[in-house]
């Protein structure tokens, strides 16, 4: 994936392996981000509101508090 990742960065050279592979794990992490926010955008929901949906769904029909939802989001909102 070296080459591949230097032509997308527009970069010859990295610090050390584990940069190299710290970069590729965020253009990956980019890619299916992506791919999920194109699938939520056609049911009409953003990524956290279908992050809360999911905890719902395996919560129902007992529910969960607010702070248990928030302690199990993917992605925390500031």
């Amino acid at each position: 994936m070296g080459d591949t990742l230097r032509r997308r960065l527009g970069q010859t050279t990295f610090e050390s392996r584990h940069h190299e592979a710290l970069l590729g794990l965020m253009m990956a992490a980019g890619s299916v981000i992506d791919a999920v926010e194109q699938v939520c955008e056609k049911h009409g929901v953003t990524r956290g509101q279908y992050n809360v949906l999911r905890i719902l769904r395996g919560a129902h029909p007992e529910g969960h508090a607010r702070c248990e939802i928030a302690r199990r989001l993917i992605e925390r909102a500031p």
